[in-house]
């Protein structure tokens, strides 16, 4: 599983690596990233999308929400934990489909508890996308939203 974090604050960034690394499996992998756009440039240009993205709502430049917009437009089966220190973007979480809202500074044990949830959800969805590859972009579609 290829979890990445979108954090600019370094200390909530390396304390989320941190615990993470300490529960990850050993097939899974992590990419932190200080910026949407850096992010957001990542993962488009990857040859596999992003499976979970722990997202900071306060960034510099595009803040939480337009990072993760931009990239469920090419990435729609990522799925989206949002980890900050305010608990008022519970609104602006529903419109990214936030799976999670976790408040720093972030609990092991819940961060279990969300990767259990993701693993779950991702072995639903898994071989339910259709791989596009063009020139520009990697474009990951979900097959249920094909209309044929």
């Amino acid at each position: 599983m290829w979890i990445a974090s979108c954090e600019d604050d370094r200390i909530f960034r390396d304390s989320l690596e941190v615990i993470l690394t300490s529960i990850m499996k050993p097939e899974d992998f992590f990419t932190p990233f200080d910026t949407g756009s850096d992010l957001v440039d990542a993962a488009r240009i990857s040859n596999a999308p992003i499976d979970l993205l722990l997202l900071d709502m306060e960034l510099p430049g595009v803040d939480g929400v337009g990072s993760a917009k931009e990239l469920l437009d090419f990435s729609p089966t990522t799925l989206i934990v949002v980890v900050t220190s305010h608990d008022d973007y519970a609104l602006p979480c529903y419109e990214i489909n936030a799976l999670h809202y976790l408040i720093k500074p972030v609990d092991a044990g819940k961060l279990q508890t969300v990767l259990e949830d993701v693993r779950y959800k991702l072995a639903t969805q898994k071989s339910e996308v259709l791989k596009l590859d063009t020139r520009q972009v990697c474009r990951f579609i979900p097959l249920r939203d094909i209309l044929y």
